[in-house]
């Protein structure tokens, strides 16, 4: 039995929608969430774990260093990696098997997406449990890109010259778990509205290694009015603390609209006279603010 454990819903999703694919040699496989299990959970039959850590060791620290000593003394593999494209040295350090394995798990969960999940599924029972299932290698998928999906993403849209262009910009974690249904609402939602709309994933809306932001890039090239997003804010504090700037939003020179999301159920959310939790509050309205953002209503829930 496989163990996987992961902060993040969407590779939680990402792996609900392969499991049942899987070769039968691959044997069951388990998923938790480190935030809501209670203490660590039951190892009865686990040959592997795999944890994943957005945030590294300190987002679940005591739990794993309990689990890690459990799976020390059950004689269990553990395969721990963390949630940046780059390895994170300490949780590498952290798991059991050979260095090269860890490795190449990172690479599989940094590509994303179902299939990857699968791959490396396969990978870590052929290469721990010699199942003899076959594999392929990660197959990375862009870190921008427009979505195919829906709006003019989709094959043989065309753009009115008449209506506006909203780019509705969203997470790539999203795009990878198939988790994009509220994607294509608000871009229908859009086009019903008059607009012609544009989705483009993205890995994030801070600068890259090369100083650039590559969806904004995007959204200038298709010479868009209005940006819609679901992405955290981009902002940064200038050179000693003093102040917070979005030059590349800045010179966009457009409205930036922040859509909310809720961490909770739409139901829970009518329920409660305060709508949005603190989290939420915090992370979709509060801070992109800061980036001079427009703030919508919420229009997605779990």
């Amino acid at each position: 039995m496989i163990l996987f454990g992961s902060n993040a819903d969407t590779e939680l999703l990402a792996l609900r929608s392969v499991v049942d694919d899987l070769p039968s040699d691959v044997g069951p496989v388990r998923w938790f969430h480190p935030d809501r299990a209670p203490g660590t959970p039951p190892l009865d039959g686990v040959q592997i774990v795999v944890v994943r850590l957005l945030g590294g060791l300190d987002a679940w620290k005591d739990g794993f260093g309990a689990l890690r000593s459990r799976c020390a003394t059950g004689g269990i593999a553990l395969v721990a990696v963390g949630g940046e494209a780059d390895p994170d040295a300490d949780l590498l350090a952290a798991s059991s098997v050979p260095t090269a394995v860890t490795s190449e798990a990172h690479r599989y969960l940094a590509a994303g997406g179902g299939g990857n999940v699968a791959n490396l599924l396969r990978f870590l029972a052929d290469t721990l449990l010699l199942t003899g299932v076959g594999f392929a290698p990660p197959a990375p998928v862009p870190e921008v890109a427009i979505w195919p999906g829906a709006g003019l993403g989709r094959t043989g849209a065309l753009r009115h010259p008449e209506r506006p262009l909203v780019a509705v910009v969203f997470y790539r974690a999203h795009l990878v778990a198939g988790n994009t249904t509220y994607v294509a609402a608000l871009c229908d939602a859009l086009e019903a509205a008059g607009a012609d709309a544009l989705p483009i994933w993205t890995y994030s809306l801070r600068r890259n290694a090369e100083g650039a932001v590559p969806a904004l890039d995007l959204c200038r090239e298709h010479a868009a009015d209005v940006i819609v997003t679901s992405t955290l804010a981009a902002g940064s504090t200038r050179d000693g603390g003093d102040g917070w700037e979005v030059p590349d939003l800045d010179h966009l020179g457009i409205p930036v609209i922040q859509a909310p999301a809720s961490s909770r159920s739409r139901a829970e959310w009518t329920a409660d006279d305060s709508g949005l939790s603190p989290l939420d509050v915090a992370t979709g309205v509060a801070i992109p603010e800061f980036d001079g953002r427009v703030i919508g209503p919420t229009f997605a829930f779990k």
